[in-house]
């Protein structure tokens, strides 16, 4: 693991414990530098780290893939804000937008309303199960926007919040248990005021 600065970070999940990561709902092993994030009784399998401050004009970039085809991954940026309380890009086939199938979606976690679809889309490289992705959430000069391996492919309005933590999701989209993720490194970065 390698830190960077007092705030952000690089989770390379070598031979470091998982203790920074608070689980719920899963079950987590690192094989080979990889980590293997399982849902466990078909609800939905979190691992959660806090930050050691507020950062903004953030990043949170992983290396990851899907393992099923009945399931979908989000990674959340949590804000530490009472009225968008999370910001997050939810991977994975199934779900639909106005009508409109998806497979990826960028989603903001109100306090009245839960998880409202700020932005959605299908893609070619979130549709082959098992292909290892780049992906990136970023906040700059008030835009959300994702990455895929370092190039922007989609962007949305929004409220300028800071990130002061980062959970990994793996989400059943059935009731089978164990639905895996595979995360071969996290990283979240920006500045600090």
């Amino acid at each position: 693991m390698v830190e960077a600065g007092d705030v952000g970070f690089r989770d390379e999940f070598d031979s470091q414990p998982l203790s920074r990561w608070r689980l719920t709902g899963a079950l987590a092993e690192v094989e080979d530098g990889t980590l293997l994030l399982t849902s466990s009784h078909g609800s939905v399998g979190k691992a959660k780290r806090e930050l050691n401050a507020n950062m903004f004009d953030w990043e949170l970039r992983t290396r990851l893939a899907r393992s099923q085809d009945s399931m979908r991954i989000r990674i959340v940026a949590s804000t530490g804000q009472p009225v968008v309380q999370a910001i997050a890009l939810d991977i994975g086939p199934g779900v639909l937008v106005e009508g409109n199938a998806t497979n990826y979606r960028v989603l903001f976690l109100h306090r009245e309303g839960g998880w409202v679809v700020a932005g959605a889309g299908s893609h070619p490289a979130f549709a082959t199960l098992g292909e290892v992705l780049e992906l990136g959430l970023y906040l700059r000069n008030g835009r959300v926007g994702v990455t895929l391996d370092g190039q922007p492919i989609r962007s949305e309005a929004s409220v300028d919040h800071g990130v002061a933590g980062v959970e990994l999701w793996v989400l059943p989209m059935d009731s089978a248990s164990e639905r895996k993720a595979l995360f071969e490194w996290v990283e979240v970065s920006g500045t600090v005021p």
